[in-house]
């Protein structure tokens, strides 16, 4: 029992010490990071994909639906993305960030429930997330509620994290 008991509290320590690891990142990231992170987040958070040229912090960002459709994408921006070509082809270091996956993003509204302190809203939100078309009903349940600005603010918070991450892993790939 005593094994369980300490396998149980190492898996704690290691949550916590995971969830500390990301707010003392976030602190200590320079304000001109933390903006650039925020600026990644609210584009992938609108379904873009982001490039980010590591070595300059310029960022290229291209609608996630049109990055292998040129032609919808000339039609939209009104110029010629073969002639004028997309910038992070030609950067020596490139790092490409896409929208969560679906499951990531369900698992972020699920995580996001479990905070909210409104008993009545919170059993909404777990009916809505287990019925088809779960995304729909939760933004139909958040946006009639007082919790709106708290979920996008949540979700900001989760997405930047997710950018620091996805950061972290190009660098430590590049290096490993």
């Amino acid at each position: 029992m005593a094994e369980k008991d300490n396998s149980v509290q190492n898996r704690i320590s290691s949550i916590y010490i995971e969830e500390m690891r990301h707010e003392i990142v976030l602190e200590q990231a320079s304000v001109k990071l933390q903006e650039l992170v925020g600026s990644i987040a609210e584009s992938l958070t609108a379904d873009f994909i982001c490039f980010l040229n590591p070595e300059t912090l310029e960022i290229e960002e291209v609608p996630k639906d049109f990055l292998y459709d040129f032609e919808e994408l000339e039609a939209v921006v009104g110029e010629s993305i073969v002639s004028d070509g997309l910038k992070h082809v030609a950067w020596q270091s490139c790092i490409t960030m896409e929208p969560m996956e679906s499951e990531e993003s369900f698992h972020m509204m699920a995580n996001f429930v479990k905070e909210v302190e409104n008993i009545s809203l919170q059993a909404d939100l777990v009916e809505a997330l287990s019925r088809k078309r779960p995304f729909a009903h939760f933004k139909s349940i958040i946006d009639g509620s007082g919790y709106r600005q708290q979920w996008f603010d949540f979700r900001q918070k989760q997405t930047a994290l997710y950018v620091w991450d996805m950061i972290h892993d190009a660098i430590a790939d590049e290096y490993s």
